[in-house]
């Protein structure tokens, strides 16, 4: 089968877009681990995920693209349209999807204060009955231990065992 320069150059251009998409992905993983912190093992569970997708797709995006057959030039147009991401855009992106999540927290937690504040409310109020019930209870099983105490102890003295 013969390769047409045309058909090489629409490899690489999608390759590329393909490097770029893998570093916009990696940065929104990023952001992500900056507001949910995951231990060593979870992230290292991560990156295994994410590397075995983007493997699966690049075979996907290679045998679509260019009837299955890897060269080397569409490793090197994904290395460069992922370097040309992470050393352009990328830090202006996790800066600007910081921003949005930190807003979006900011007004999420504006409109869920008042639900929050009756929640707290809530929750004192029933602790406190239940702390009521649990006293009440506690009493009524002193007390009722007490009274079979003091039965047995007036059996034994009215036996004469005092």
């Amino acid at each position: 089968m013969t390769f047409y320069v045309t058909n090489q150059n629409t490899v690489v251009f999608v390759l590329v877009l393909f490097g770029i998409f893998c570093g916009f992905v990696r940065d929104i993983i990023t952001v992500k681990r900056r507001f949910i912190r995951t231990g060593a093992i979870l992230s290292f569970f991560e990156d295994l995920i994410y590397c075995l997708i983007f493997t699966v797709l690049y075979h996907i995006t290679v045998f679509v693209t260019n009837y299955g057959y890897v060269r080397w030039y569409e490793f090197a147009s994904l290395f460069a349209g992922f370097s040309l991401y992470r050393f352009t855009i990328s830090k202006a992106v996790i800066t600007v999807l910081c921003a949005l999540i930190g807003f979006i927290t900011k007004i999420i937690r504006i409109l869920l204060k008042p639900v929050m504040t009756l929640v707290k409310i809530i929750y004192k109020k029933a602790t406190a009955l239940l702390c009521v019930i649990l006293r009440f209870c506690y009493k009524k099983r002193v007390v009722a231990y007490s009274k079979r105490m003091c039965r047995k102890h007036i059996r034994l003295a009215q036996g004469g065992f005092l």
